[in-house]
């Protein structure tokens, strides 16, 4: 509800309005960020270094307040922090381009590989986020949220297995799946404040199991619809295929045949113009089809 005779701070308007309590006007808050390429040349904070350095990530996270009028602050640009402090592959890109792991490459394969890396907190990438916040909470005060975020198991899991892999394996292994995920939430409690870990991580693993079994049951129907329409796929092209050989080799055949110097006789050169000329309008017939079909 609103009530204009509040008198709240930004912070408090976006925790009130979080926590459905009333406030004294609709809070503007962004839980992801803000970051383009003309904030980054403003404050001279650009990708990648913002996304590694604190004092450049806290530049560019203030400028949602202080440029865009946000009732919020959210220093976490991207989802691969956590990612490459465990030893991720990173393409870290310019200023244009968002960083992203090179998940072509996972650096696990099963569940018995996952293990938090000494001086996780401590990485580079981590450390990039955690002092910002601090750099943040200064320049602020209470006057302003601040929004942090960690990274769930299940996008973790996208990052150290692979894309294609850990979601094949939610179809083929939905148990080996569930194990994978409680393991990675250690990694996203290790980097929450001891305090909020209640508050934060109450994983409910029942809805998570069901949410996994509707997942991979869906995901089985497509993946059953994939191979049916794969397998019309190829029967398809291999008619097609033969429909084109046949005009196509005759009208070659003929045409060499004339250029090796049947032009020239005058008893076969006009029979085998009109019997090229009748496979190429056969050609022409298929391509017509094929028009049809795909309009």
């Amino acid at each position: 509800m609103i009530d204009i005779n509040l008198k709240l701070t930004k912070k408090q308007r976006v925790l009130n309005a979080l926590a459905g309590k009333d406030v004294d006007k609709p809070p503007v808050s962004n839980p992801t960020n803000v970051a383009t390429v003309e904030l980054m040349d403003y404050v001279d904070a650009p990708f990648p270094d913002a996304c590694r350095d604190p004092q450049l990530n806290a530049k560019l996270a203030l400028t949602g307040h202080t440029e865009l009028g946000f009732d919020s602050i959210a220093p976490y640009f991207s989802i691969i922090q956590e990612s490459s402090a465990l030893g991720c592959e990173m393409q870290w890109e310019q200023k244009d381009n968002w960083p992203t792991v090179r998940m072509g490459n996972p650096i696990w394969k099963s569940v018995s590989d996952i293990k938090i890396p000494s001086g996780f907190l401590e990485h580079q990438d981590n450390v990039a986020i955690t002092r910002s916040i601090n750099i943040l909470k200064e320049e602020v005060k209470d006057d302003v949220a601040i929004l942090g975020k960690t990274m769930g198991p299940w996008t973790l899991a996208y990052h150290v297995f692979g894309v294609e892999p850990f979601l094949l394996l939610s179809i083929d292994d939905p148990e080996e799946t569930k194990k994978i995920l409680r393991k990675l939430k250690e990694i996203t409690k290790d980097i929450l404040p001891k305090e909020d870990i209640h508050q934060t991580v109450n994983t409910n693993m029942e809805e998570l199991v069901n949410e996994i079994k509707d997942y991979d049951s869906k995901r089985k129907s497509e993946y059953s619809e994939m191979k049916k329409q794969e397998s019309f796929r190829r029967e398809f092209i291999g008619n097609l295929a033969h429909e084109i050989k046949t005009p196509l080799f005759t009208s070659q055949s003929y045409i060499l045949t004339l250029l090796d110097g049947a032009l020239e006789d005058k008893a076969v050169n006009k029979k085998y113009l009109k019997t090229a000329s009748k496979a190429i309008e056969r050609l022409n017939l298929i391509v017509k089809d094929l028009d049809l079909i795909t309009n």
